[in-house]
């Protein structure tokens, strides 16, 4: 009998959303992990955000660019409750509006994105194999809800 470890991206959302839980009371975010949201200004004076990890590597990367850096505060928020909430849901094996969905591009590149509803918020880099986007999923889905925001001076 031969033992095989579970695939991590197994364990996704049921694929039909329900509303999600209003009034869910999230922890604050936590200061003392080395993972962090880092807000970047670009050349057309736009933000940027990504989760960054521990060792440095980008895991997310936000859809679009802030104008401002309130709204680049606000959009790395919305993507840490977000990802805060498809975790409930996958710990507690409901749906929710909140989700984490690996893809396949058209070339064959694996990546997974973070989505409100309809709504895509948060994509990764594209990976050559499926065990190496797992592996970045659970290291994504650890530390997102965690991490702190930081502004690159």
């Amino acid at each position: 009998m031969m033992l095989t470890r579970p695939k991590l991206s197994a364990a996704l959302e049921p694929a039909t959303p329900l509303a999600s839980e209003p009034g869910t009371l999230l922890p604050p975010v936590s200061v003392n992990t080395r993972s962090r949201y880092l807000i970047t200004r670009n050349l057309n004076g736009s933000f940027g955000v990504e989760l960054r990890a521990h060792n440095g590597s980008a895991l997310l990367s936000a859809d679009r660019d802030a104008e401002s850096l309130e709204l680049a505060h606000a959009a790395a928020e919305r993507i840490r409750r977000t990802v805060q909430r498809a975790n409930e849901a996958l710990a507690q094996g409901r749906a929710s509006t909140a989700r984490v969905d690996c893809r396949q591009s058209l070339t064959g590149k694996w990546y997974f994105v973070v989505c409100d509803g309809e709504q895509l918020l948060a994509s990764s880099r594209p990976f050559d194999y499926r065990s190496r986007m797992d592996k970045a999923l659970y290291a994504m889905r650890a530390c997102a809800p965690g991490s702190r925001v930081q502004a690159d001076e």
